[in-house]
């Protein structure tokens, strides 16, 4: 087989194999080839692809990291209404500099179900071709205490997270350490690898949050980013959305957030092609969510499917024997931060802290 013919093959791959979806940018990002595959599934035409920005048709690229960088990101997790692959992207170099972007996808839909799996919780998983503003920063390593009440607490989480499939409701005062628990409880189960994405719920608009929870379609309304932009729950796939603030969902919202636990598909705004996610669903909440439901102000329905299994985490007030434990761990982190030596704190300080109502 000569070279010619070897060439002409691997064009061949590229251009026509309905399994890979592949795509060239030049150095300032934009799109200068397209596959097929690539094109069905962004449901767009040529002509509304080739010439753009990379970023105005596929927000979440990682193009253009690599062609900052100069490095390629390997098997990273990748999905477009409603399909998953696993996708590579690497520089295209000349005279050693770089001139652009090479990215392909092979789609997951192609394997059996065995090796899919494999893959979903093997390679695509690796953290560097990820959005850091979705990896956590806690595990159960960072819940800090010796109070058996909260060590029993840190044991049914543990458990929890065995099983990735189950909603949780976790309650308690505001500054008790409820997003601790729910990035914990991620980073304990076989979603650790995927993205946890955090959504306050009070932090934004009533009128944004179907757009930010579930994305929008190229031209869903006025203004809207070219090419559509995915919402949480599909930039979560495979991972866990933790929905902060609960009780401050909109009942409109609420509606819909149902209908999802319901039948785990969700449509884009603007859309009427349904996409199907595996998505585990934490929510957190400082609110008597029981008397928001008597005064209808939330869902009994929802209430329900959130509260599968509950976790109350205690204020510091209730195990303030672990106050002298948490005081060494924080001094600790303030000495690596600083760059000094502190170990010991004075008695007085220590009977002010133990004293301390800790509200929260």
């Amino acid at each position: 087989m000569d070279d010619v013919k070897i060439e002409r093959l691997i064009a061949d791959i590229i251009e026509k194999n309905p399994h890979i979806a592949a795509i060239i940018v030049d150095r300032d990002g934009i799109i200068r080839f397209i596959n097929n595959t690539y094109l069905i599934a962004l449901q767009m035409k040529l002509d509304q692809v080739l010439g753009k920005d990379i970023m105005e048709v596929t927000p979440y690229s990682r193009t253009t990291k690599v062609i900052e960088t100069g490095r390629p990101i390997l098997a990273y997790n990748w999905s477009i209404h409603g399909r998953h692959g696993v996708a590579c992207s690497v520089p295209l170099y000349e005279n050693e500099e770089v001139i652009g972007a090479f990215a392909y996808s092979i789609f997951l839909d192609i394997w059996d179900k065995k090796l899919r799996d494999q893959v979903l919780y093997g390679i695509i998983g690796n953290k560097e071709g990820r959005d850091e503003r979705y990896n956590t920063r806690y595990s159960f390593d960072s819940l800090i205490g010796k109070d058996p009440g909260f060590v029993n607490l840190k044991c049914v989480a543990q458990n929890i997270a065995y099983h990735d499939n189950v909603t949780v409701l976790i309650t308690g005062e505001s500054g008790t350490g409820k997003e601790l628990f729910a990035q914990a409880i991620h980073q304990g189960s076989n979603r650790r690898n995927f993205p946890f994405v955090r959504v306050n719920c009070a932090s934004i608009p009533h009128n944004l949050l179907e757009s930010e929870l579930f994305g929008y379609a190229d031209g869903a309304y006025t203004g809207a980013r070219k090419g559509g932009k995915p919402g949480k729950l599909e930039i979560a796939h495979n991972g866990t959305v933790f929905l902060d603030e609960i009780g401050e969902l909109p009942l409109a919202m609420q509606s819909k957030l149902l209908i999802f636990l319901q039948e785990r598909e969700i449509e884009r705004l603007g859309s009427n092609q349904p996409m199907r996610l595996n998505v585990r669903i934490i929510t957190a909440t400082n609110r008597n969510l029981e008397k928001m439901m008597h005064e209808e102000k939330f869902r009994e329905d929802l209430y329900y499917r959130l509260n599968v299994i509950r976790i109350e985490v205690p204020p510091l007030r209730l195990r303030k024997g672990d106050i002298p434990l948490l005081t060494r761990h924080f001094m600790e982190i303030v000495n690596q931060k600083l760059c000094i030596c502190v170990d010991q704190i004075s008695d007085q300080a220590m009977e002010m802290l133990l004293k301390h109502s800790w509200p929260g």
